[in-house]
């Protein structure tokens, strides 16, 4: 296993490589968090809230597309983007019909294909303009 693996210039969190079958995987891993403060054994446990889900989902499909140009054409090489989150706007369907974000939205069952163009003028400025999924 291998942090921070360098793979023809896209860094992955986690290189693992099978010796037995050659299988090697590619993984990234993601968190946000909503806050939460628990006490458990007198102890204070407080987890930030994260918030811009928005901005969180477009760089979580934008490590799939990574993924994906990094097993594209290699069949002994699997990507694997694990998002963990207590977030439910992340699972949750949104309340309203067309948010900015529409086209970056991973609830459900949802199968993303295709070019997903970015709505919103704030990540046409920071980030591309697009993500690109088989």
């Amino acid at each position: 296993m291998i942090e921070n693996k360098d793979f023809h210039g896209w860094v992955v969190d986690l290189w693992v490589e099978d010796p037995n079958s050659e299988q090697q995987y590619a993984l990234y891993l993601m968190n946000k968090l909503a806050g939460l403060t628990i006490k458990q054994e007198n102890q204070l446990i407080e987890l930030k809230h994260h918030g811009a889900e928005d901005c969180g989902r477009y760089d979580f499909l934008k490590q799939v597309e990574k993924l994906e140009k990094i097993t594209t054409g290699r069949d002994k090489i699997k990507g694997i983007a694990i998002l963990l989150t207590n977030d439910h706007l992340y699972w949750s369907a949104p309340t309203r019909a067309h948010t900015v974000d529409s086209y970056f939205r991973i609830q459900g069952n949802r199968i993303l294909t295709g070019e997903l163009i970015n709505g919103w003028n704030m990540l046409q400025q920071e980030r591309q303009k697009t993500v690109k999924t088989r």
